[in-house]
């Protein structure tokens, strides 16, 4: 696979109620790279990024997260992975007492020994 971290192949995502999010998108990012996705409202930056994330299987086409196929993989193994993907969401998941960063941090509790996670 090379230095290419993430790799999607052919991607299309069609929700339940028949709403396309994603249509034919291959792209590849580099792990060595810091990468923005952006876009207007609707054209499906969180599906890709919740596809990414194993959060969500494409209908059909292939995620590559390093050197495993994330749709395809057992879910303990994407937990593992999404320790490594840095994801903010966009409105909601903020605990309003934390500060920006804290929120953020809030991705690596389970690298932390549960007590100390809790005392913060």
């Amino acid at each position: 696979m090379g230095n290419e971290f993430v790799k999607l192949n052919e991607i299309n995502m069609l929700f339940s109620e028949g709403t396309a999010a994603l249509r034919e998108v291959s792209l590849s990012f580099s792990g060595n790279a810091f990468t923005a996705v952006i876009g207007p409202s609707g054209s499906g930056k969180s599906t890709l990024m919740r596809l990414i994330n194993g959060l969500l299987r494409p209908t059909s086409g292939q995620v590559f997260v390093g050197d495993m196929e994330i749709a395809r993989a057992p879910e303990r193994l994407v937990r593992q992975t999404r320790r490594r993907i840095g994801m903010v969401f966009q409105q909601f998941n903020l605990v309003r007492r934390l500060t920006a960063l804290e929120n953020v941090l809030v991705g690596r509790l389970g690298e932390l020994d549960p007590l100390r996670s809790t005392l913060r």
